[in-house]
């Protein structure tokens, strides 16, 4: 059954910390489930599909990494760098575990599948040409392999200012895994060949068509307690396992989930992935008969986000970058202009417009008569817009801004 209320859940949860207690959370699966092997035409793989590589056929690990090491620290994150402290000096600031959101340890086409980020983000420094490195606005810079892992790491899982070595051995074996999974992604109508640029462009997260009302979290709230509270808990904190010190069914908020920083905190960014994950086991990324509707996700989402839970704490330098904790910003490298950001326009105008926190764009016409990033200026949408919606008249404006600039480098343009 779909709906599962709270009168069941002592119940489930005594059988599922029962069975948990025995077997580890985050099992591996079959290698031909339906997780790993996914034909359907409408899931792109750029022309390819996904089947999820042997795990009998790992190789030994070595100095660059353990394959298998990596997987448990991508499933059991807070259990080894947190609990157990495994990278002396370094720990998570929750409980979650990566595959939290990217479940089915990475694999699922629905979660923002892991098996792209080795090449999508292969670079060897922040600062790598596009086609070694995938660029992020968001902190004006190109994002490696170690700086995606990174990011997550300090913002859905709450490690904030505490950073992981880039040059520790968990580090490298959760660089491993992924370079392991990407083995998977069959180029079947290139004749196997990885096509330029192809890495960038394959689909790992599903989408849906925006809300052209503001979220309600009121309505949320009752599609929360009908669909969601039954694992999560009416609080929205989780069910634990302390014997295997991972989530069974994560927090959603409160001090042990993700923070105001994480992709997750965008109302547009959550709601897709609600409809394509949850409720958890009965619903299905490309099946709609399996899915909860747009307006419930929405509305649930906008319930969850904006509870409780730790505030990022560089927020005002997301898509506006200043020299603050010793970052590089002002796309300046050793002292050295190098212009403007891939995409060539500001970060700010590529900040999502439910991006919940200040500051937020465009602001108004300056004193030349152009909109601006000066927080001296008013914001052109009120703050519950941005949180809440409707954001079609937000994104409207958005995409003109940034059309005008690479036009005349203003908007609008003379």
């Amino acid at each position: 059954m779909r709906i599962m209320k709270a009168a069941n859940a002592t119940i489930l949860a005594a059988a599922l910390l029962g069975l948990f207690g025995l077997f580890p959370s985050s099992a591996p699966a079959a290698s031909n489930d339906s997780n790993c092997a996914n034909p359907d035409p409408t899931v792109n793989w750029y022309g390819g599909t996904y089947i999820c590589p042997d795990e009998a056929a790992i190789p030994a690990p070595d100095a660059d990494g353990d394959i298998r090491y990596g997987k448990e620290l991508l499933t059991k994150t807070y259990k080894y760098l947190t609990q157990l402290g495994v990278t002396p000096g370094y720990s998570t600031g929750n409980q979650l575990s990566c595959s939290n959101c990217h479940v089915e340890e990475g694999r699922s086409f629905g979660t923002g599948s892991w098996a792209t980020v080795y090449y999508k983000y292969g670079g060897g420094d922040q600062y790598v040409a596009p086609t070694k490195g995938s660029y992020s606005s968001r902190i004006n810079q190109y994002l490696d392999r170690v700086g995606r892992i990174q990011d997550c790491l300090q913002r859905s899982l709450n490690s904030q200012t505490n950073v992981l070595a880039a040059d520790s051995y968990e580090m490298k074996s959760m660089v491993s895994y992924l370079k392991w999974l990407s083995t998977g992604v069959q180029w079947v109508s290139k004749g196997g060949i990885v096509p330029d640029g192809a890495w960038q462009q394959v689909k790992t997260t599903p989408t849906q068509a925006i809300l052209t009302r503001a979220a309600d979290p009121v309505r949320g709230q009752t599609v929360y307690e009908a669909n969601c509270s039954g694992c999560h808990g009416s609080d929205g904190e989780g069910l634990w396992n302390p014997a295997t010190q991972v989530y069974i069914f994560p927090a959603l908020w409160g001090p042990r989930s993700f923070n105001t920083g994480a992709g997750m905190w965008r109302i547009r960014t959550g709601a897709p992935w609600v409809r394509a994950n949850m409720p958890y086991g009965w619903a299905n990324a490309t099946d709609t008969t399996r899915q909860l509707n747009l307006d419930d996700t929405y509305d649930v989402m906008s319930y969850v986000v904006y509870q409780d839970r730790p505030v990022w704490w560089n927020y005002l330098n997301d898509w506006n970058c200043q020299p603050v904790g010793g970052r590089t910003c002002g796309n300046v490298v050793n002292g050295v202009a190098i212009g403007l950001p891939a995409g060539g326009v500001p970060d700010w105008m590529n900040k999502p417009p439910d991006t919940g926190y200040q500051v937020f764009y465009p602001r108004g016409l300056d004193g030349t008569g152009h909109y601006t990033h000066d927080p001296a200026y008013p914001q052109v949408f009120p703050d519950a817009q941005h949180q809440y919606g409707p954001w079609g008249a937000m994104l409207t404006l958005q995409t003109k801004i940034i059309a005008d600039f690479k036009l005349c480098g203003r908007s609008p343009c003379p």
